[in-house]
Formats: structure tokens, C-alpha cells, sequence
């Protein structure tokens, strides 16, 4: 076991740009006493793993792609907890993709299995469709650490965002996305300006409309109490399915149940969406 767990740690630290990034899966560590100490307060995976995991269909077999998998937690922990599923981790990182893929040998988990390329524009739309695609905080990096020939600018992100999106269409019939507000992750070239949370959300929710995503429900973060964990809640309806003003919003999620809710991560909200019948298949 230590040897295993020297290797996983190993690849988990690779020092790349997203190296120590995510949790490791819960049945991990508690098979092999592995984990990874991660600023809780800062981001964390775990709660919106249990939102993700509410909302995944317990009771039948389904296909889950996770965009960006990273080490794997999402993607991972879906496998072992929902072992009916079929999932497909897509991963440029190699020695992430190794991580997740030792995890597997280790384990035997044999639903899912590890595509080591890039999901970019020319190649998201050549993927395998699945019913279920998990695209978390992937689009804001484009044009810093992938489709640099496709965008040179935050300005810039919108127009490719469309482009982007609508390919997702190709390959999901429904998607969990959610999406950083600082270009490649830089505080320096915001999407949209840090405080403004209202605007970021309306900013997502009218790119995925534009791009035939109908949006059934949308999460954030609730941490009512300082000594409170963070957990997600529904934001109601009223608030986003036809306003077009980002103050009700703004409002709202800085109101006493998003007081202590301090970290820009957090501030992401989570979209859960269906896509539109495409035209040739109406």
C-alpha cells in the first residue's frame, strides 16, 4: 500500500498549472489512508460532488463524460458510487490521466475508462456522445492553455463560448457547467469584474441559452454561519429564468446566507441544463 500511495502522490504533484487541485476520492483515502490537505475554505470538491451526486439518475444505467477531469475526483468517485454508470474521464494532462488510471487498476473499476486528449474546439465535437457531460470550470481557460489560435483576449471569450458550447450539443443531452470569471484564471484579466456576481451569472446563463442549452436549475454556494460548511442550495427561479437585471441577483447572493461565502471559486455558480432538440431532429 505505500508504494501505491507513494505513486499516486507523486503523480498528484506533477507542478503543473492545475497540479493539487482537486480532493481525492472519499473511497480512496479511506481504503488506502491517502489524502490531500486542500484549503477547504477556499475551494473544495466535496460539496459539490454530494450536488452532482443528488442529481445523477440513482436508479438506471447512464453515460457520464467528465470534460477536464483533472486527477479524477468527479469522474472517479461517480464510477465507484454509481457502478451501472459509464464514464469516460477526457484529460490532456498525462500524468493526471495516469493518476486516474492507476486508481482504476487499483481499484477494478471497470466502467470507466481515460481519454487522454484535449476537449478543444476541434476535438469536443469528435468525442463519443454521452447522455451526461460534467464541463466544470474549462471554458475560461481557453485561449491561455488551450485554442490560443482561436482566442487572444477575455472580450474575446463570448463569441468562442458560443462556438464552444454549441459543439457540446453534439456530444450531451444534458450538462453540468459551471465557469471561472477571470480569463485563464488570471485576477488581472477579468471576464467580469470580481464583485459583480449578479452579471456573472447572467453572463453564463445567456451564453448557454444562445447556444440551445435549456437551463432547468441553477446552484450556489449557502454558508449561513461563519462556522457553517459550505454546501449548495437552489437559487430560485424568480431570480434568473426571465430577469434581465443582474442587481435582484446581486442582491441576493450577497444577503445573509452567502455572508460568509468569501472565495471567488465558491462564487461560480453550478448550471444544470438540457440540451434543445437539434434541428435535424425535429
Amino acid at each position: 500500500m505505500t508504494s501505491l500511495i507513494d505513486e499516486l502522490r507523486k503523480l498528484y504533484s506533477d507542478e503543473s498549472k492545475h497540479s493539487r487541485y482537486q480532493s481525492i476520492p472519499d473511497f480512496v483515502a479511506a481504503a488506502t489512508g491517502y489524502e490531500e490537505s486542500l484549503n477547504e475554505e477556499w475551494r473544495s470538491d466535496k460539496p459539490r460532488y454530494q450536488l452532482i451526486k443528488d442529481w445523477l439518475p440513482a436508479k438506471r444505467e447512464f453515460s457520464l463524460l467528465d470534460i477536464g477531469a483533472n486527477t479524477g475526483f468527479f469522474s472517479l468517485s461517480i464510477a465507484h458510487d454509481f457502478p451501472k454508470s459509464r464514464v469516460t474521464a477526457c484529460e490532456v494532462n498525462a500524468t493526471h490521466a495516469k493518476f486516474i488510471n492507476r486508481v482504476i487498476e487499483h481499484f477494478g473499476l471497470p466502467n470507466i475508462s481515460v481519454l487522454c486528449k484535449s476537449a478543444d474546439l476541434g476535438g469536443i465535437g469528435g468525442l463519443e456522445p454521452h447522455e451526461i457531460m460534467l464541463n466544470m470550470n474549462v471554458l475560461h481557460h481557453a485561449g491561455c492553455d488551450f485554442d490560443s489560435g482561436c482566442i487572444s483576449s477575455p472580450e474575446e471569450l463570448s463569441n468562442y463560448g458560443e462556438r464552444y458550447l454549441t459543439s457540446c450539443r453534439l456530444v450531451a443531452q444534458r450538462l453540468v457547467f459551471q465557469m471561472g470569471y477571470n480569463w485563464g484564471g488570471n485576477k488581472k484579466t477579468p471576464i467580469v469584474p470580481g464583485l459583480d456576481h449578479g452579471r456573472k451569472l447572467l453572463f453564463s446563463r445567456d451564453l448557454l441559452r444562445s447556444t440551445g442549452w435549456d437551463i432547468e436549475s441553477i446552484a450556489v454556494a449557502e454558508k449561513p454561519i461563519e462556522s457553517d460548511p459550505i454546501s449548495y442550495g437552489p437559487l430560485p427561479s424568480e431570480y434568473w429564468a426571465n430577469n434581465e437585471h443582474d442587481e435582484p441577483i446581486q442582491n441576493y447572493l450577497t444577503g445573509a446566507g452567502f455572508r460568509h461565502v468569501w472565495s471567488e471559486f465558491f462564487r461560480r455558480p453550478i448550471f444544470f441544463c438540457r440540451g434543445q432538440a437539434r434541428q435535424e431532429e425535429k
